[in-house]
């Protein structure tokens, strides 16, 4: 089985090689501020278009085009379509600047093309209310953003309603991307030939509520080892029907891949047959189930791949994003994460740390969705203490409800510069008395600081002193001393300098 998939993605990969050696028939760049445009897909006031091979037919003016061109979309922003629609020519979707592009209804890829959607900045999305059908030899493609650090959660989802897989069609998912169906999965590749088969290439991440394979259909994912896979989720089914297969292949034969197991897939729903002859293969893969699998089904193990049933280790979250930012007017750092989906997740531990990254302390806590087939949003905010450097470190810790666990990434958030050390002299202007506060972030490392009274007329200076760095610092003694006027009172410490304008009245 592995040699076939190879084989068949050695054929894909010709084929959209040579999709891209052929000149983009049609662009479509979407213009919402064109005049006339309404924000429909179907406004061809809409679209900037262009015709870099004028030998393909042009059958309308508005994407996708005719059958026979390559057709290129653009989106810069948020779009939508409320109606059905078929792609009949290979097309490549760029949506960029974090725009989603929304389908409410139905969308269908022809028998032998392809559509790639690329979503170029982090936060762009793809959305297809109702059902994808990927026809037969057809591929449907997602590739994230390049620039994404592995460490980052993943930003750039594909979320269907349904999927349909008629005949021997692909979707792949690249490391950077993630798919969501919130239905079935429906396979249906009637060959009593087990290399007739479709095919989910995860490289990122799969989710999807329940799997359907129809009688006598085929169904291959390759799984790579930093993946996620969720071939149903609790609430879901995985049905197998008679004489169908699923098989389940991990890295092994891929550049720098191993026979060792460790492409993971959890079948978090409840496995059903409805008929004999249905075969489960783990291949170089491990799977956990949350049920044992049936009498009418069995599994075979190859290459250290094998089998968990009934020892449902399903993650209990799918992050989204993390990220943090400081207020420096009211001295609260904002902290922002969201989930795709969550199951049985009890709570969130906020975490920070000052200086080492052994050493976290919680600092809050918030009651988690529980259960959520929705994109789920958190904020906390978080008061900053006064002796604070310029930097911490961040972490979201989920916490289900039997008490495991899993985190977010670790995030640096700085401290600005005008946030840490603003000095503030009062009262000014001054008549005589005059007191330093110090700024609210400021080490307590430090002990003492120098400040120097001088006139900007002459640059005379005043008086200096040397003072403990304490919360409130009194320096009328150098203002005795000084003529009415503009003063400039310079302070440093901890080679740092800042000047502060005095009206001495």
């Amino acid at each position: 089985m592995k040699g076939q998939s190879r084989h068949l993605l050695l054929v894909m990969f010709l084929v959209v090689l040579s999709m891209h050696s052929t000149a983009i028939a049609q662009q479509y760049t979407y213009a919402p501020t064109n005049p006339g445009c309404n924000g429909q897909w179907i406004n061809g006031d809409c679209w900037d278009i262009t015709y870099p091979d004028p030998s393909c037919t042009v059958s309308n003016s508005y994407p996708p085009g005719a059958s026979t061109c390559h057709t290129e979309i653009i989106i810069n922003d948020d779009l939508s379509r409320l109606t059905s629609i078929s792609f009949p020519g290979n097309t490549d979707i760029y949506i960029n600047d974090g725009a989603s592009l929304t389908f409410g209804n139905n969308v269908t890829i022809d028998d032998d093309k392809t559509m790639n959607v690329v979503f170029e900045e982090p936060m762009s999305t793809l959305t297809i209310g109702g059902n994808l059908t990927v026809n037969d030899q057809a591929t449907f493609s997602l590739t994230g953003d390049t620039d994404r650090l592995p460490s980052d959660p993943t930003s750039n989802f594909s979320n269907i309603g349904n999927v349909k897989i008629d005949g021997t069609g692909t979707i792949a998912i690249d490391a950077n991307a993630g798919m969501d169906i919130e239905g079935n999965l429906d396979i249906h590749t009637p060959s009593n030939n087990s290399a007739d088969f479709a095919l989910i290439d995860v490289d990122g991440i799969f989710n999807t509520t329940s799997i359907i394979v129809r009688g006598n259909s085929h169904l291959v994912f390759e799984v790579a080892e930093n993946s996620t896979v969720i071939a149903s989720e609790p609430e879901g089914t995985l049905e197998m029907n008679g004489n169908s297969s699923m098989t389940f292949i991990g890295d092994y034969n891929e550049p720098g891949g191993d026979e060792d197991g460790d492409s993971i897939v959890e079948v978090g729903g409840n496995i059903d047959t409805n008929g004999s002859g249905a075969l489960i293969t783990a291949d170089d893969a491990t799977i956990y189930t949350c049920y044992e699998f049936p009498s009418g089904i069995s599994t075979e193990e190859f290459r250290e791949g094998q089998f968990f049933e009934g020892e449902c280790s399903i993650l209990p979250v799918i992050w989204l994003d993390f990220s943090a930012e400081f207020d420096p007017t009211t001295g609260y750092a904002k902290l922002h994460w969201s989930t795709a989906k969550e199951w049985e997740s009890s709570h969130f531990e906020i975490e920070r740390v000052h200086a080492s990254l052994d050493s976290f302390q919680i600092v809050g806590q918030l009651t988690a969705k529980g259960w959520s087939d929705q994109p789920s949003s958190y904020s906390y905010y978080d008061k900053i203490d006064t002796f604070l450097i310029d930097k911490l470190h961040y972490r979201i810790k989920q916490v289900d409800f039997d008490e495991t666990h899993t985190y977010t990434k670790v995030i640096a958030l700085t401290i600005p510069i005008n946030a840490k050390n603003t000095w503030t002299a009062y009262p000014n202007p001054s008549t005589g008395q005059l007191f330093l506060l110090r700024p609210k972030h400021f080490s307590g490392t430090i002990q003492e600081i120098s400040v120097r009274l001088y006139s900007p007329a002459t640059s005379n200076e005043i008086g200096h002193l040397k003072l403990p760095a304490q919360q409130i610092i009194p320096i009328y003694s150098l203002m005795s001393k000084a003529p009415l006027g503009l003063l400039i009172l310079e302070i440093n410490w901890d080679d740092k300098t800042e000047h502060i304008k005095i009206l001495h009245q």
